[in-house]
């Protein structure tokens, strides 16, 4: 009797280790809610030191420049400082580390991203060199928006959302995803069916949850009426990407490149003025 009572809580306690105990959800989200306190703090904070060294008249005859100098920086000094203090995820497994080579099924996105790009470069300057279009940016904020979107942006953004809200996302799902692959089938001279995967899908629920943080996190882009689900979409799969060049190659580093890239792009085409779409007698 001893003996099976004492099996019995030796398999009890089998069942108590094995389950999964999972990250609170609403935990999660009052996380969010407090790091975004800590974002307004850090802010209000610069903005008092740039108002104790230009002057209120300065600060606010220029407050759409100073805004945009002191973002990015804002937002990064919070998450530091926030992440120091609750002490929930350790900084490096946050920033994570060099990336890797992807695996050989997983090779072929990232050479047709950056094929399509340079293509797409190229296309812009023999456009504008056969004069079907204006590079007009509007300086100094072109300089201003390479500067915040180009070079800090992709950095900071990548940190936050696919560095800890990922790593948090996971807790929530233990690592839940959605996985497929297709494979090609063929016999091989012994006449045995032999199955060869030549392409793979794989989609964590943490990517999924963090990409929607992510698009949500640029509402100031979807203001713009009726193209607001358009650019909601855009950041969703935006973002997706992203997660999926961390979670192929183990870093954020290969993201925050990829990331500038796309946003280069973007500060161009901003920046172009289409002539071939205007009524144009010059061009006939």
């Amino acid at each position: 009797m001893r003996n099976q009572n004492s099996n019995e809580e030796i398999e009890q306690t089998e069942r108590e280790q094995k389950k999964i105990v999972r990250y609170p959800f609403w935990d999660f989200i009052l996380e969010i809610i407090e790091f975004i306190i800590m974002c307004f703090v850090i802010a209000g904070i610069m903005f008092v030191i740039f108002v104790l060294i230009i002057g209120w008249v300065e600060v606010f005859n220029n407050l759409s420049t100073i805004a945009t100098i002191m973002f990015q920086p804002s937002l990064l000094g919070a998450f530091f400082l926030w992440v120091s203090i609750t002490k929930r995820k350790k900084f490096k497994d946050i920033l994570m580390g060099k990336p890797k080579i992807p695996e050989k099924g997983h090779r072929w996105f990232y050479y047709f991203f950056i094929i399509t790009w340079f293509i797409l470069l190229a296309g812009f300057f023999t456009l504008l060199l056969l004069g079907w279009i204006l590079f007009e940016p509007n300086l100094p904020e072109f300089w201003l928006d390479i500067y915040s979107g180009v070079l800090l942006a992709p950095i900071v953004e990548e940190i936050v959302y696919r560095g800890y809200i990922y790593l948090r996302c996971d807790d929530i799902y233990q690592g839940g995803r959605i996985y497929y692959e297709w494979k090609s089938k063929k016999y091989d001279e012994d006449g045995k069916l032999v199955e060869r995967t030549f392409m793979t899908f794989e989609i964590t629920y943490a990517a999924v949850l963090s990409s929607v943080l992510f698009s949500v996190s640029h509402v100031q882009y979807m203001l713009s009426g009726f193209t607001a689900p358009f650019l909601f979409i855009e950041g969703l799969i935006g973002g997706l990407l992203f997660c999926k060049f961390r979670n192929e190659t183990d870093s954020l580093i290969t993201g925050m490149v990829f990331h500038g890239m796309y946003n280069f792009g973007v500060q161009l085409i901003g920046s172009t003025v289409f002539l071939f779409l205007l009524i144009n007698p010059a061009l006939h």
